[in-house]
């Protein structure tokens, strides 16, 4: 699920936030994925990599927070945007959570689930809030790189910070795989809440 960074709604990382706190996440698995997934705590490292660092605390539904946030981000009664993904069971079922969970702090989502032709094409890097589906990789540097960095050519949300891509950089760079997990450990327990 990607948020756009650089314009629209979710320029400021508040409404991010507030957005990330309104999921219940092992519910999402339960529905969606039928029970088949891992909890992922909103960061490039996924569970399986050995470089994630386990101990960051694990982000939980919090509407009271999520509220607050709302409110310091100056939209306490929330806004419309329009939610783009393609047609595919999960999917679909993973945008009507997303519209009704936002739904508790203002955010409107209106669904433009389409057929998926063009999707990848035309929408999908242009869209405020959208889902896209990435495939397992062995590795995180496929998503540090062209998901994350201000220059990756997947980056939905345009994500651009100097900080990341330099420490996505030494990561990819790291010639040993704990000097690796350090470099990104550093990163998220610092930054986990803009990503």
């Amino acid at each position: 699920v990607h948020m756009n960074c650089e314009t629209g709604p979710f320029v400021d990382k508040r409404v991010r936030m507030a957005a990330a706190l309104t999921l219940d996440r092992p519910s999402i698995i339960k529905n969606v994925l039928a029970g088949f997934g891992e909890l992922g705590n909103d960061s490039p490292m996924a569970w399986a990599y050995r470089t994630t660092d386990k101990t960051v605390v694990q982000r939980k539904r919090d509407i009271a927070k999520a509220k607050s946030l709302m409110k310091a981000a100056g939209v306490p009664n929330g806004f419309a945007v329009t939610l783009e993904s393609f047609k595919r069971d999960d999917i679909v079922k993973l945008g009507q959570i997303i519209q009704s969970s936002f739904k508790e702090i203002g955010i409107v989502v209106k669904l433009n689930i389409t057929d998926g032709y063009g999707f990848y094409d035309f929408t999908w890097l242009n869209s405020s809030l959208g889902i896209a589906d990435y495939g397992h990789r062995a590795i995180p540097n496929v998503f540090l790189n062209r998901v994350f960095k201000s220059t990756g050519d997947w980056s939905a949300s345009h994500y651009s910070n100097p900080k990341f891509d330099a420490a996505a950089d030494r990561f990819v760079k790291s010639a040993d795989l704990q000097a690796a997990a350090a470099v990104i450990v550093r990163y998220v327990k610092q930054h986990n809440a803009e990503i």
